[in-house]
């Protein structure tokens, strides 16, 4: 081949190279802004009080509003679930738009995908949630679990395992 078509040849070939590239730049460049404005706030949850190593830790961060009346009525704004290999796991470490949230979850002892709950609607297996509020009187309130993540947010949660009642010996 002679010059006149070599080089009219490299030349297009290193721009057929270089525009995927420029593209790909500019893209994650602009991607990378619209994070920044919305995804703002690491929030980073530990779990501890595993009495059990097995099963799935599931969870739930909830898009938190007062004005609703229970746990059930909340938005899912991210949910998931992590292998129990520790008694103490880290289960988020990302960032999220500032909110108001709360987190629960619960320990799937038995591999059946669901929260597992004595007649009297007690659960069974173990159980967490945001501020570790008390269970003695049932699901905490609202008022009690939510969070405002308007910084960087270190939360550190104690999973509730059900109490075994002791059995008095008659004599």
């Amino acid at each position: 081949m002679s010059n006149k078509v070599l080089v009219p040849l490299i030349v297009i070939i290193v721009l057929i190279m270089l525009i995927p590239r420029t593209i790909a730049h500019g893209l994650n460049k602009d991607l990378k802004q619209i994070e920044g404005q919305r995804l703002n706030h690491l929030l980073l949850v530990k779990i501890g009080n595993i009495k059990q190593i097995k099963g799935d830790l599931h969870y739930q961060l909830l898009s938190c509003n007062l004005n609703k009346s229970t746990i059930e009525e909340l938005t899912v704004a991210y949910q998931g679930k992590i292998k129990v290999e520790t008694s103490n796991l880290t289960l988020l470490n990302l960032h999220f738009p500032q909110d108001n949230y709360a987190l629960r979850l619960f320990q799937d002892l038995n591999a059946n995908q669901k929260l597992d709950l004595s007649p009297n609607t007690i659960p069974i297996e173990p159980v967490g949630f945001s501020n570790n509020p008390s269970l003695a009187f049932g699901l905490p309130k609202l008022e009690k679990i939510c969070f405002n993540l308007n910084h960087n947010l270190n939360l550190n949660i104690k999973l509730k395992n059900k109490r075994k009642r002791k059995k008095f010996k008659r004599q």
